[in-house]
């Protein structure tokens, strides 16, 4: 992407108009992790990969700057994806780092881990695998719950990975209506935890990829009908059919959100100059 695509991209964010697509590719997954969302809803028939191209190209291009590929494990259906992806100018590729990563260009691979080795083999397993495939051009997704939010545990994690890939983007895990996992951190452990995450930065520099006013936000701001996620994300399910409110379907508890991704619009929407400056990092390859 060039300046003037990142520019637009601003622009439409600024509109509250579509810039790219979150697509769940598939439904099936080689794992079966705790916080995964996909449990929340029915598997059923997924579209080939024609039926995905006709689909995607009928939106038209400044829609389409981005797709981010999901699931289940997208990576199940890598050759699909790989004919696929001409359609944006950048992918994000969400996965469990499981499946070997292949060498594609404008891709950035965005790993889940759930904490060190000891709590990512309870909550999801093949840590292992995770430490052969990953590519130093990767990033870490990090959903914090009651299990991996000690600080112990965050400090261990984020200095394990620092060599190893190109950044760490927290979140907070968020809930459907009916969810009782026992996972959910309320406001004061959130809070709790970003202070242990700004001393991090103060060590680690940008390799933690959040704003701290990010995750200070995923502390207080339940979104709802305004999540400036929702209305700049199209999410298509694995039918190609919508999804409301967000990309999570119409399961999530938006009163809940720990959720990094309406924080970080929001602050690109206000021109904070940090929140821009990551994604410029995770939509290249560069900085």
């Amino acid at each position: 992407m060039n300046i003037f695509d990142y520019f637009t991209i601003w622009h439409r964010i600024l509109r509250g108009k579509p810039i790219g697509f979150s697509i769940d590719v598939t439904t099936q997954c080689n794992l079966s992790c705790r916080t995964c969302y996909m449990k929340w809803y029915p598997t059923e028939h997924e579209l080939s990969v024609k039926e995905w191209e006709k689909l995607l190209s009928s939106f038209p291009p400044n829609n389409r700057y981005y797709g981010a590929w999901t699931g289940g494990e997208p990576m199940l259906r890598a050759k699909d994806i790989e004919k696929l992806i001409h359609l944006f100018k950048w992918n994000w590729i969400a996965t469990n780092g499981t499946i070997e990563l292949p060498q594609w260009q404008n891709v950035s691979f965005l790993i889940s881990i759930d904490g060190n080795e000891k709590i990512h083999n309870q909550q999801r397993g093949h840590w292992a695998d995770v430490v052969q495939n990953i590519r130093k051009d990767s990033f870490i997704i990090y959903d914090i719950t009651q299990l991996n939010c000690q600080e112990e545990i965050l400090r261990e994690t984020v200095g394990f990975w620092q060599k190893r890939c190109r950044g760490i983007i927290f979140g907070f895990y968020t809930p459907s209506f009916h969810d009782t996992s026992g996972l959910l951190l309320n406001s004061e452990e959130r809070r709790t935890a970003v202070a242990v995450i700004k001393n991090l930065k103060k060590i680690y520099g940008y390799f933690i990829v959040n704003s701290i006013k990010q995750l200070e936000l995923c502390c207080t701001t339940p979104w709802g009908k305004n999540c400036p996620a929702g209305n700049s994300i199209v999410g298509l399910d694995a039918q190609g059919k919508f999804k409301t409110p967000c990309v999570m379907g119409s399961e999530v508890n938006c009163s809940l959100c720990g959720c990094a991704v309406p924080q970080f619009m929001y602050l690109v929407k206000n021109f904070d100059i940090q929140a821009i400056f990551s994604s410029l990092r995770i939509l290249s390859k560069g900085l």
